[in-house]
C-alpha cells in the first residue's frame, strides 16, 4: 500500500458564523433604510408637484360660456330654478 496521508480538517465548517450573519443583516438594513428614504422623498416631491399643478390648473381654467353667455355654474343654477318652477306648477295643478 502506498504511504498516503489524508489531511483532515481540524474544524469543520457547518454554516456561517454569528458575526458574519450580523454583518450581513446590518448591511441589508442600511441599504433598505437608504432606499426607503429615497422613496419617501420622491413621494413627498410628487405630492407637492401634484398639488401645485392642481392649483395652477384651477387658477387658469377658462370660463366656458354657453349660447346664452352663462358659465357652467350659472347654467346649473338656472336649471335648478326651472326645476323649482316646474315643481311649483305641479303642486298648483294637483291642488284642485
Amino acid at each position: 500500500m502506498s504511504a498516503r496521508t489524508s489531511i483532515k480538517p481540524t474544524h469543520r465548517s457547518q454554516g456561517f458564523a454569528l458575526i458574519e450573519l450580523i454583518i450581513v443583516v446590518v448591511i441589508v438594513g442600511v441599504i433598505g433604510f437608504a432606499v426607503w428614504r429615497v422613496t419617501q422623498a420622491q413621494q413627498t416631491a410628487s405630492t407637492e408637484n401634484t398639488t401645485q399643478s392642481q392649483q395652477a390648473n384651477t387658477m387658469t381654467e377658462p370660463k366656458i360660456e354657453n349660447a346664452k353667455g352663462l358659465t357652467a355654474v350659472e347654467t346649473k343654477l338656472e336649471a335648478a330654478e326651472l326645476d323649482d318652477k316646474a315643481l311649483d306648477e305641479l303642486d298648483t295643478a294637483l291642488d284642485f
